[in-house]
């Protein structure tokens, strides 16, 4: 529940009142659930047809056959619930929103694309290291290569090119950038591909490019009040189920969590640029609210984004 650090050494205190001596901390603390949409009429997220937390065990055991739902994100974790309803033998409508209405892209096989990464190693704006890398998609594509390869050969230095950019840019990149980044990185085997093609072949699963505005819990159901993408008319879907799928909170200002609620009272921590994940360096030293790396805390994995 939290962690004092001293200059050579910590403290880690647990819940069940015990503490003990450390000479290193790492926060291994892997993804938190999503954060509620950002709604007018908060009281709607108390409602039973609203669901916060998508990775709730027995999330669908509840859900008639018949219901209509709304998944609210069109990302893994939403491709994950549609496919689990489907075994389910779910017989009503499944919608699922994102601004973009975009899933992921299917994973197969292809050949490795070169690494380009000297090219782009110095660059501190986004739209230089997005015009190099739109260069050799094209390239990629006139020699008949999957255009997934260009994306895959950066893998290795994501993380190098992500920690040289200066603050204002990493926001310019999780505006206008990530989620694109984000469906060719996560990829769909072609199993999934498969059912979930058939299931909008059948109209079963509808995906949608608008913004929700509000939830309105009625009589007859939780009304979705949203803006279609390119359009500026608000439309209204009725569903019976409405279920959050955005993805986890990456925000530490947002997240309600003992530990982290306790790390940030302390300034041990702060949120990281684009208020993404913990502020740190690349070895993983955790930044405190001065800006000073910690020899005592690291992390590693989602929070180092």
């Amino acid at each position: 529940t939290d962690v004092e650090v001293s200059r050579d050494s910590a403290v880690v205190r647990l819940e069940s009142g015990e503490q003990f001596a450390a000479d290193k901390v790492v926060l291994a603390l892997g993804n938190f659930p999503p954060g509620d949409p950002a709604i007018p009429n908060r009281a709607a997220l108390g409602s039973p047809r609203y669901v916060g937390n998508p990775w709730h065990r027995g999330v669908l055991d509840k859900v008639p056959r018949s219901a209509t739902v709304f998944l609210i994100g069109t990302g893994q974790t939403t491709v994950d619930l549609a496919l689990a309803l489907n075994r389910r033998g779910h017989e009503g409508r499944i919608v699922a929103m994102s601004r973009r209405g975009l899933l992921p892209l299917p994973h197969r096989g292809f050949d490795a694309y070169p690494s380009f990464f000297e090219e782009i190693k110095d660059a501190r704006k986004v739209l230089d290291i997005f015009r190099v890398v739109r260069r050799h998609v094209h390239s990629a594509e006139l020699c008949g290569k999957d255009i997934r390869s260009v994306i895959d050969s950066l893998r290795p230095d994501t993380q190098a090119l992500w920690f040289a950019l200066p603050e204002d840019e990493k926001r310019r990149f999780v505006r206008h950038v990530f989620r694109y980044w984000e469906i060719i990185r996560s990829r769909l085997p072609p199993q999934t591909v498969t059912v979930i093609e058939a299931m909008r072949a059948s109209y079963r699963l509808e995906i949608v490019a608008g913004r929700i505005r509000d939830l309105i819990d009625t009589e007859k159901g939780l009304e979705v009040r949203y803006t279609p993408r390119g359009e500026a008319t608000a439309k209204v879907r009725l569903t019976d189920l409405a279920i959050n799928c955005i993805g986890p909170e990456t925000d530490y200002r947002r997240i309600d969590h003992v530990l982290v609620r306790n790390l940030m009272r302390r300034g041990l921590i702060r949120p990281g640029p684009a208020n993404l994940g913990i502020d740190c360096l690349q070895n993983g030293a955790i930044l405190d609210r001065t800006g000073d790396p910690s020899s005592i805390l690291y992390t590693l994995g989602s929070p180092m984004q």
